[in-house]
């Protein structure tokens, strides 16, 4: 039986879906019986470690905006699906502009006004956000921690360039059809085994959850086996430096 941790159980209840809980997140496959409860601290000894493309180092995703210059033009960017928006004035430069929405995405992450911080969760303490201010109307956003992505639309006259991809974590499919969410289509899920052994229970985790008891990590935890388990395994016999691969991961929601 799926556990989850009381974590994601309270989130669950609140405004989050499994989906957005478990983006980046990674999958550990341990020897042995899981722990009673995800809250536990981890069992047995890890196995392999299940990541995007088989990635071992985290990077902070980096994105770029470049305004074309315009007068009285509002530009808008859709930040994590927050709408964030700069008018520029007559005589506009690029400079002018890439500075206006700079203070802009700062102000939607969140403004302080007498020592109380009015944020938006979505955005808020997510990112760096630096002003290029050379003339190219470009506007560089990184996120803050590693392993974290972060999605970024725009409108007319914002061209967007990625500059550095976020790996390693992984992510389900946004298309969730008859209460199962999926891994996602478009992603390797693999892994190259640390030693040997035989996979007894799996995690699913943040990267960097370090195995205690923790009722406040965001774990998901089932059993490994060839059958009648939580993830279905062709072999529960692992060998080091072997590739272990999940071609297909699926959480039901019960509709009882």
């Amino acid at each position: 039986m799926l556990k989850l941790s009381d974590a994601v159980r309270n989130r669950l209840l609140g405004s989050e879906s499994l989906e957005e809980i478990f983006s980046d997140c990674v999958i550990r496959i341990y020897t042995g019986y899981p722990p009673s409860e995800a809250n536990d601290a981890e069992t047995g000894t890890l196995l392999v470690t299940i990541t995007k493309d088989g990635k071992t180092t985290p990077t902070k995703q980096r994105m770029a905006i470049v305004a074309t210059p315009a007068d009285n033009t509002e530009y808008v960017i859709f930040l994590n699906g927050v709408r964030i928006s700069y008018k520029s004035g007559t005589s506009a430069t690029a400079d002018d502009i890439s500075a206006g929405l700079t203070n802009a995405i700062n102000i939607a992450q969140g403004v302080e006004t007498n020592n109380i911080v009015i944020k938006n969760d979505k955005i808020y303490d997510k990112f760096i956000v630096t002003d290029v201010a050379n003339g190219s109307g470009k506007v560089i956003i990184e996120a803050k921690n590693e392993n974290e992505r972060f999605t970024l639309d725009a409108g007319n006259n914002i061209n967007i360039e990625t500059l550095v991809e976020n790996y390693y974590g992984l992510h389900f499919s946004k298309n969730v059809t008859n209460g199962t969410l999926q891994k996602d289509d478009n992603e390797l899920w693999t892994g190259k085994c640390m030693r040997d052994g035989v996979a007894g229970y799996f995690r699913i985790v943040k990267p960097d959850d370090d195995g205690s008891e923790n009722p406040n990590a965001v774990r998901l935890q089932g059993t490994v086996g060839t059958s009648n388990a939580d993830m279905i395994v062709s072999s529960t016999q692992f060998h080091k430096d072997s590739m272990q691969t999940i071609s297909a991961l699926s959480i039901v929601m019960p509709s009882v």
